[in-house]
């Protein structure tokens, strides 16, 4: 008889314990939101180059689908 996948202590056994160590979804939310404000406020330039700068940054986040642009310090990464 076939009991389904096993478990160690209610989890399943694959669970990663250190996946918890991350933090919540909330506080990675939080980080991710006051480096965009903290970048948007440090980088020097004028108003729309910082706005064409954070459309170029998010879209290369979202085509490359990594959650980052890779251009750190810039508006909109």
């Amino acid at each position: 008889m076939h009991r389904g996948p096993s478990t160690l202590g209610g989890r399943p056994r694959g669970y990663d314990g250190r996946m918890s160590d991350r933090g919540s979804f909330m506080d990675q939310l939080r980080e991710h939101v006051r480096a965009f404000f903290t970048n948007w406020q440090e980088y020097e330039a004028g108003f729309w180059t910082k706005v064409g700068l954070t459309l170029k940054n998010r879209t290369r986040a979202v085509v490359t689908l990594q959650g980052c642009c890779g251009n750190h310090g810039q508006p909109g990464c």
